[in-house]
């Protein structure tokens, strides 16, 4: 508690003179002492206010503080937060956590077309990863973009790797560098580039033919 070292005669927004029972000396303000707002120092109503918490309760606390503190001091000396940020860095290490899954989980969605088929991921850990892509292809560009294999029959390995967006990528898929239909749409491509890869693989679906996707509208949908 404090005690004051002056007189009390003074008035309320006065500060005073006091010394916690702890020996530290301070200048309080009158009206918080008299109100309650103000009854030790503040090492003092830390330990009183911890004393009501339980030992389990406290020692968590402290972990998660000791652990904060240390995630808060690697990225604060980590070259590549410091250099790209800590979103950026974020974004490449969840693409990277993704494709890994892809690769080596067999509860994956879609490790058949990954792991299932020999595609392997030849990283040594996400972090080497992360690493690679943003010294060689930098950041990613755009909320657009994601990490696509510019060869999809190799793996996740370095040189395989660039930000491409979802048109870009569509257009590198396997159905289309195989098949009549993947032959035709890339025909119509070169032509018609500002049709995107899907639309016109939904219009061939359709039974378009090729000479009537050359000359329809980009956005018409009425029937030909």
């Amino acid at each position: 508690m404090w005690t004051p070292l002056e007189s009390t005669f003074v008035t309320t927004k006065a500060k005073i003179q006091c010394r916690c029972q702890c020996g530290i000396e301070k200048l309080v303000r009158v009206r918080e002492i008299l109100d309650g707002k103000s009854t030790c120092c503040r090492s003092c109503a830390c330990r009183i206010k911890n004393a009501k918490i339980p030992k389990e309760r406290r020692v968590a606390i402290a972990k998660k503080a000791s652990v904060a503190a240390v995630e808060a001091l690697k990225k604060k000396e980590d070259p590549y937060f410091c250099k790209y940020g800590e979103q950026a860095v974020r974004q490449v290490l969840n693409q990277a956590v993704g494709a890994k899954q892809r690769c080596t989980n067999p509860n994956d969605l879609a490790y058949p077309n990954y792991g299932g088929r020999g595609i392997q991921f030849c990283f040594p850990s996400v972090r080497a990863y992360a690493e690679w892509v943003l010294d060689n292809i930098g950041a990613r560009p755009s909320n657009q973009h994601s990490i696509d294999r510019i060869d999809n029959d190799r793996h996740y390995e370095p040189g395989n790797l660039r930000w491409a967006t979802r048109a870009e990528q569509a257009s590198n898929k396997r159905v289309y560098k195989r098949t009549k239909r993947g032959e035709a749409i890339r025909r119509i491509k070169q032509k018609r580039p500002d049709l995107t890869y899907e639309t016109i693989r939904a219009w061939l679906v359709q039974g378009r033919t090729e000479e009537e996707i050359l000359q329809r509208r980009k956005y018409d949908r009425s029937s030909i």
